[in-house]
């Protein structure tokens, strides 16, 4: 059974053939000048005219079949189909490229503290910011949506710290929204078990990079 060959690859194909043709044709119109000049001195007859014609004739013949483009509909079908695909994966090359989330890495509790922000950004909470330096009531980061405590600190984080940061909550400029905590050194048993009584996320530094939730 023949192999079916597809628009592009009969096109590369004429091209070929037609750069097969023009080659001798474009040396055969190039040594003609020299050769008929000596022939004006009569040290050749030289049939000059009828190898620039022939020449000629199969350079149009090699330009036509060396177009990659024609008016084929299947042929430019083809070719669309190829440029829109084309388009479609660069789209999405530039589309991940600028979804990447590349953590820093975390040193200190400022290092903690901007590393939960950006996390929470990359998690859809793209109004993220830290809060002033002050009291502020135990929250480190806000969103429309969210509030953070970010603890960077050797000793886990114990139930108190998750009971306090639920209750500030409650604060009229705080409710409404969604108690997470970050920790640096992991939490205690009973701090896991009030945080699934009382809906606090918990996320636990990995690495010194990657924030993972507790479960």
């Amino acid at each position: 059974m023949a192999e079916h060959v597809s628009g592009e690859e009969w096109q590369e194909a004429k091209s070929a053939l037609g750069a097969l043709i023009c080659m001798p044709a474009y040396v055969g119109i190039v040594l003609s000048f020299p050769v008929e000049a000596l022939s004006w001195f009569g040290t050749y007859s030289y049939p000059f005219w009828i190898v620039i014609l022939i020449s000629a004739a199969l350079m149009v013949l090699g330009v036509k079949l060396g177009a990659k483009v024609d008016m084929d509909p299947r042929y430019v079908a083809e070719r669309d189909e190829r440029i829109e695909a084309e388009k479609l994966r660069a789209a999405k090359r530039a589309a991940a490229e600028k979804d990447r989330f590349d953590p820093i890495y975390v040193l200190d509790w400022q290092d903690a503290e901007r590393s939960a922000r950006d996390f929470l950004r990359h998690q859809g909470h793209t109004d993220a910011q830290l809060t002033p330096p002050g009291a502020d009531g135990g929250v480190d980061v806000v969103s429309s949506a969210v509030i953070a405590q970010v603890k960077y600190q050797t000793r886990p984080v114990g139930a108190p710290a998750v009971v306090q940061l639920l209750g500030t909550t409650h604060r009229k400029k705080y409710q409404d929204r969604s108690p997470y905590f970050f920790s640096s050194s992991g939490y205690t048993a009973k701090a896991v078990t009030a945080a699934r009584e009382l809906g606090v996320t918990l996320y636990q530094l990995h690495g010194s990079r990657h924030w993972k939730q507790v479960r």
